[in-house]
């Protein structure tokens, strides 16, 4: 776990950004000391982002309304804001797991193999997956994709490890995806909220716990590889296209009860914002791997409010 400096630790209390007193500071300690006594069981992720940006997504005209907004609902995958079309809505909803979406897939993996003038990365991309792109190049192999599943009680897993490549070649030609791209580096998530303007960064830190594969799909994963993928042959397998960013994709965004902090610039000083649930008087510190109490009233009717098309919640079905 990351050290945070505790001059720069602010919350929100009664609708203002202030500074930890005396007690919050304690409690915060007691957290700290309870994240590092479970260290092998939660990871860290980090996203950064523009600021401007999530306040556009959350119809958020100041910083405070966007910043109890983030904590209220958490940050969400991009095909949760844009609308999809008709054929492909079943694509983007975490639970299909039937044939049609593996056909899909598929075609959708096919057409990125298939396209004229690929870019730089994917040409790169292709030279140590070769394996992987010939068999999705070949249409009539398609068949044999879905012949590969139908054995299968793990087929959420495999649809993630292919919608994994296609959100992370995404970024390459435009796709989308029902993952958010986080990452284990802080130094990494600095650099992309910094892309456009470094005053105008926003730094996101998450905490997940095991079995981590029920958050998403990661690089270190064996190279996205699922227990499922190790024991299924047939099935086309690749190596990560970003590995150096250490990336983890993360399925359907960010929890709020998980968001430990943001970070960002505020009135010329950089701060880092501890989630305001974290100080309230039912949350009790060895109850961490439950996430924190977030008030979730009117959830709903906040969300209607913003450019998100959907929500998504934790259940028990995402298990090994």
């Amino acid at each position: 776990m990351i050290e945070l400096n505790e001059s720069e630790l602010y919350t929100i209390k009664n609708n203002k950004i202030e500074k930890l007193n005396t007690e919050e500071l304690e409690k915060y300690r007691k957290l700290v000391e309870v994240f590092k006594n479970l260290e092998e069981n939660i990871k860290f992720l980090y996203r950064g982002d523009n600021f401007t940006k999530i306040k556009e997504k959350l119809n958020s005209e100041d910083i405070l309304d966007a910043l109890n907004k983030i904590f209220k609902l958490g940050e969400k995958a991009n095909n949760l804001i844009m609308t999809s079309n008709i054929d492909n809505n079943g694509l983007f909803r975490i639970d299909r797991v039937d044939n049609r979406i593996f056909e899909e897939i598929f075609t959708m993996i096919s057409e990125v193999f298939n396209r004229d003038n690929l870019p730089p990365k994917l040409k790169n991309f292709i030279l140590s997956n070769n394996d992987f792109c010939d068999f999705f190049k070949n249409i009539d192999n398609k068949r044999t994709f879905l012949e590969s599943l139908s054995n299968s009680d793990k087929r959420i897993f495999i649809k993630d490890y292919y919608m994994a490549f296609l959100h992370t070649v995404g970024n390459v030609i435009n796709e989308k995806s029902y993952f958010l791209s986080t990452t284990e580096s802080l130094n990494i998530a600095n650099k992309f909220s910094i892309t456009s303007d470094k005053n105008d960064g926003i730094i996101f830190c998450y905490f997940i716990n095991k079995p981590f594969i029920s958050h998403g799909i990661f690089a270190k994963n064996k190279g996205y590889l699922t227990k499922e993928m190790e024991k299924n042959i047939s099935l086309p397998k690749y190596n990560p296209l970003h590995e150096k960013e250490e990336e983890f994709s993360i399925r359907g965004g960010f929890l709020p009860h998980y968001i430990f902090y943001v970070t960002f610039n505020y009135k010329r000083k950089r701060i880092i914002l501890l989630n305001p649930y974290i100080f309230l008087d039912d949350f009790y510190v060895d109850d961490l791997l439950s996430g924190f109490p977030v008030d979730q009233e009117n959830f709903i009717e906040i969300l209607k409010n913003t450019k998100y098309k959907g929500y998504y919640q934790e259940n028990e079905q995402f298990e090994l």
